[in-house]
């Protein structure tokens, strides 16, 4: 062999073994980026669980009386984790698609229920208080719990409100 000649097996196995390492290099990126995604994406969902947690549990709403028909922002405090009986009834009186419209979270699946310490959906006044969806083995489920006292005129409640969300 002259000096100078390149064997055509080195230059082929070179290439092939560029090719087959840029091929792992971008499947590394596809699946960092998409982890990233999901990150960001899980990350967006716990803020909004909070924030809507929060506005259920110390915000009295908008109009502050507000009932089903005139709402712009929902409510349900009195005062800070003191939750007004007539807005909760009033709010599970809704449809799962306007309390969706209302709360903001038309692009999710969600649940907002009441519990006991026991973790047993509270029926209150003949209302089961739970709407939306019921998630069944939700890989990106995000629940925001919060502890209140529902009050009405002659008792006070302890209660666990939970917010779930999902896509």
């Amino acid at each position: 062999m002259a000096k100078g000649q390149l064997f055509s097996i080195d230059f082929i196995s070179g290439t092939v073994i560029f090719i087959l390492s840029f091929m792992m290099l971008l499947t590394l990126m596809d699946t960092a980026n998409t982890q990233l995604r999901e990150t960001e994406d899980f990350q967006q969902m716990q803020s909004i669980a909070l924030a809507i947690s929060d506005m259920l549990i110390k915000s009295p709403g908008n109009p502050e009386n507000w009932d089903s028909s005139n709402v712009k922002a929902v409510g349900f405090a009195d005062s800070p984790h003191v939750l007004n009986e007539s807005k909760i009834l009033s709010f599970y009186s809704m449809s799962r698609q306007e309390a969706a419209i209302a709360l903001g979270l038309t692009g999710y699946n969600f649940n907002i229920s009441f519990i006991d310490r026991n973790k047993q959906i509270i029926t209150y006044k003949g209302k089961t208080l739970s709407i939306g969806y019921v998630p069944h083995y939700e890989s990106n489920l995000v629940v925001s719990q919060r502890v209140a006292v529902l009050k009405n005129s002659t008792q006070q409640l302890p209660v666990i409100m939970r917010v779930m969300l999902w896509q």
